[in-house]
Parts: C-alpha cells; sequence; structure tokens
C-alpha cells in the first residue's frame, strides 16, 4: 500500500539520515542540526533566538515565550517536540469521546465526524479551567482501526492550523464504548488557578458544561508548578477487572503516600491500560470510588492487548504545588541535579531501564519538553527500529537542551512481540541506570504508521545545553 509522506517511519528514515547528513526533518521541515526550529518549516524565529543566545539565558522556551514548537509542520498540525516554560501551569484531560451532552455517542461510522466532535469537546474541557486548544502541547489520538486513524489525522489538521501545533501520538485501540472510533486526551497551557498558597491546597479540577462526567470523574485538571511526580504503572491482580483495578489504585495510593502525597487532593491524572476494554465503565467506577466522594481526577482508558482477560495498569501524575507563585527568574540559572530524581519505593525492586517514579522540580529546570510518538522503519528487524527510535529521541534532545539524564516519562506503545527483547536490549545502551525515566509498556492494536510495530513517546525537561555524550 502507498505510505503517507508523513507516516511515522518515514519521518524516522528522514530523520535518522539526517542525523548523518548534520540536518534534522520531520513532516517536512527542515532545521539545521543545533537549531531549534519552533514555530514553522522556516525555523527563523529561533535562528534569531539562537543568535542572541536567548534559548541559554531565558530557558528552553525563550524569553516572553510559554511554548516553542520544534519543527512545526502546517501539513499535520503537529510537532516533532515541543517545549514549555517550566513554570506554565498544565491542563490535563480525561478521555474525550464523541459524546453529546445527553452522553450519546455521535456519527456512529463516521470516523471524521467523530474526530471532528471529539476536537471540540477537547476544547470544551480545555475552555473549562480556562485554556483552549490553541494553546495546547500535547495531544494524544486514539482510533479503532487505520482509516479512522486516517481520517482523525485530517481532522487534527485542520484543528491546528495556527501557532500550536502540539506533540502527537497516535495509537489504534479498542474504544471503551460502542460505536466510538475515535479518542483523545490532550495537554495544554493553562491560567494559574487560584488561590496558589499551600503545599496542601488540592490539585484543581473542572468539569465542562456540556460534556457528560460518568461517576463524577472530571473532565480536566491544572498542575501548578511546583513538585511534579511521574508514578510508573502498577498492576495488582484480582478476580475481576474491577477487582484488579481497586487494588492497582490502593497500591498507587500507597506510594504516593509514600512520597508525601495526598491521594485526594495531588492527583493530576490517572492513565489506566486494561482488559477487556468492553468492562471500560466497570473500570471507570472502580477509580471513581477510590476517591471515597471526593472530585476525582481526569482519567485516560487505552485497551492493553494481553493474552488473558483481566489485567490491569494504571500510571498516575501527581503534584506538590508550590508555597507561592513561583517567579519567571526561578529557572533562570537551574542546578542540573535538583531538576529530576528518580526514585523507587523500599517494597520494590529497582530496575535499569525504567524508574517507579521520576520527580520534577518546576524551579530547577528550563523548560518542559514533550516528544511526540516516534516510530521506526518497519522493513528492519526490531532491534535495529529500537536503535533508530533512540537515535531520533537522542538528537531531539540535544536540540531542546535535554539529556538522557533528564528523561522523565516513556510510554512505549507496542505491537508486536518482537518490542520487548529488542527494547530489552537496546535501552541499557542509552539509558543511565541510576536515571531512567518512569515508564509503562502497553501492547496495542496498532500504532501511527500501519506496518510500524513500536511506537514512543517521551516527556523529559530542559537544564541548557546537551552534555556531550
Amino acid at each position: 500500500m502507498a505510505i503517507p509522506r508523513n507516516s511515522g517511519f518515514q519521518i524516522v528514515r528522514r530523520l535518522v539520515r539526517a542525523a548523518f547528513l548534520g540536518a534534522a526533518t520531520l513532516g517536512g521541515a527542515s532545521a539545521a542540526v543545533g537549531v531549534i526550529s519552533f514555530g514553522g518549516a522556516s525555523g527563523g524565529d529561533c535562528q534569531a533566538a539562537e543568535k542572541n543566545g536567548a534559548a541559554e539565558k531565558n530557558g528552553a522556551a525563550g524569553k516572553g515565550r510559554e511554548v516553542r514548537y520544534l519543527d512545526a509542520d502546517p501539513a499535520t498540525g503537529t510537532s516533532a517536540a515541543v517545549v514549555v516554560a517550566p513554570t506554565a501551569a498544565l491542563a490535563h484531560t480525561g478521555l474525550i469521546l464523541p459524546v453529546d451532552a445527553t452522553d450519546t455517542v455521535v456519527a456512529a461510522g463516521d470516523a471524521a465526524a467523530q474526530a471532528e466532535r471529539v476536537l471540540g469537546n477537547l476544547e470544551r474541557a480545555l475552555a473549562a479551567a480556562g485554556s483552549s486548544s490553541q494553546r495546547m502541547v500535547r495531544l494524544n489520538v486514539y482510533a479503532a482501526d487505520y482509516p479512522s486513524l486516517q481520517a482523525a489525522r485530517k481532522q487534527v489538521a485542520k484543528a491546528f492550523s495556527g501557532e500550536a501545533r502540539p506533540a502527537a501520538t497516535w495509537i489504534v485501540t479498542a474504544q471503551p464504548r460502542q460505536d466510538v472510533l475515535v479518542t483523545m486526551d490532550g495537554v495544554a497551557v493553562a491560567p494559574l488557578p487560584k488561590p496558589h498558597r499551600t503545599d496542601t491546597q488540592q490539585i484543581a479540577t473542572f468539569k465542562a458544561d456540556g460534556l457528560p462526567s460518568p461517576h463524577s470523574l472530571s473532565h480536566v485538571s491544572v498542575m501548578p508548578p511546583g513538585e511534579i511526580y511521574y508514578i510508573s504503572g502498577q498492576l495488582e491482580k484480582g478476580q475481576s477487572l474491577a477487582e484488579g483495578v481497586r487494588n492497582t489504585m490502593a497500591g498507587l495510593h500507597r506510594t504516593l503516600e509514600h512520597f508525601g502525597l495526598d491521594p485526594n487532593q495531588h492527583v493530576v491524572q490517572v492513565k489506566a491500560f486494561i482488559n477487556p476494554m468492553e468492562e471500560a465503565d466497570e473500570a471507570l467506577k472502580a477509580i471513581a470510588d477510590s476517591y471515597q466522594g471526593e472530585s476525582a481526577p481526569p482519567v485516560v482508558l487505552t485497551e492493553w492487548q494481553a493474552s488473558i482477560p483481566g489485567p490491569t495498569e494504571i500510571e498516575m501524575i501527581a503534584a506538590k504545588p508550590m508555597a507561592t507563585k513561583p517567579r519567571a527568574t526561578d529557572a533562570a540559572a537551574p542546578q542540573a541535579d535538583e531538576a529530576a530524581r528518580f526514585l523507587t519505593p523500599p517494597w520494590m525492586t529497582a530496575s535499569p531501564v525504567y524508574s517507579r517514579a521520576a520527580v520534577v522540580r518546576s524551579a530547577a529546570h528550563r523548560g518542559w519538553v514533550f516528544v511526540s510518538g516516534i516510530t521506526g522503519d518497519p522493513s528492519v528487524p526490531a532491534e535495529q527500529q529500537a536503535e533508530q527510535v533512540f537515535a531520533v529521541l537522542k538528537q531531539l534532545c540535544e536540540r531542546t537542551g535535554c539529556d538522557f539524564n533528564h528523561l522523565i516519562k516513556a510510554t512505549y506503545y507496542a505491537c508486536d512481540p518482537s518490542v520487548s527483547p529488542a527494547l530489552r536490549e537496546v535501552r541499557p545502551h542509552y539509558y543511565n541506570a541510576e536515571r531512567p525515566p518512569a515508564a509503562s509498556l502497553i501492547h496495542v492494536r496498532g500504532v501511527g504508521a500501519e506496518e510500524g510495530i513500536y511506537t514512543l513517546d517521551m516527556i523529559g525537561v530542559s537544564v541548557g545545553p546537551a552534555e556531550k555524550r
């Protein structure tokens, strides 16, 4: 079949080739290696910033800019990576469905119309937190099949035809309700919640007017600057999916409490990988029930393709807000060793390729780095694909001021059994065994390129000029 020009592995092929030719390209945009090209294909904005030294003096996002887009591609409406000011508040949505105010699925059988509805509902959710899709920095798109994914791509390109072009990851997965073909979740810059006072202040959560709220789950929360915790996926068994969810949530809450966090106040988002997806509503109810009547955070569900029904892996983002509103100068000269810590609770076993939790201090780094899903060339073996993906990731890190000591959260979406052994072989060559990112590795039905076997998306933090490896 014909391969789209901007498919995942075509992009990787151009980026890997560019690494040897001295230029990096993504989706048709081009920029010289070491020059951060944000906001458009020409990269002129960032070239001027580099000339003035702004990227180093004012943080990776640049003076006066909350968001910068790396290799922004008008053809797709997305970017290779997005850098966000370290003191920005970030709205995180739950999974957004193509439903109307009565909770009825709209446009059954029409993926394009459903994607358009989802994008509209995403706008409503973000508006509840004072944000909008035009401030979005990350977008995750989940489709029931590849034709639906392609239809969603076209709608995303239309929706993000302005300055905002988020980092994006595309996944083919079962959907949580019958007749649903497309769902999404996203992260966007948002106003800082008020008041922004004490360490115990509850994370602000919101429900949007006109959007149904199953089990009273929030549609969006706002993560303020502070200490940000990315908790790797945890799994506890149960006799049923719902029991497994309850047990896993209890285990996660134990982890949060060990770190001095309140499960009812400090959780920003819950992401659950479940099987079977037909029991999604039971999983949502079990998650909501774990908050004992408190305002439950937004939840994202993705199918976990498992050989037997029942397993549930759940990860979390949590935050301790800063005691006072941060000053822009707080991040001007971060101490790299304070920007991130990688932790293992005493009852868990440490791993050299993923951390049980990664903790970021907003005042000690130069910017959040959101990397789009990277997919290798499926014409080569899995281990070589993994090498390609990590080569591209390394290049993007160098261009954003990140490095492999400051990768915070990895998500590996795999759809072939060869991926896990390939990653086991390749990751130790790139990760610092003392500082690997928090991570989840989930088997799904497909990734952004139809022939691809896995996609890696990553969150990191910029700490200034990249270290030489």
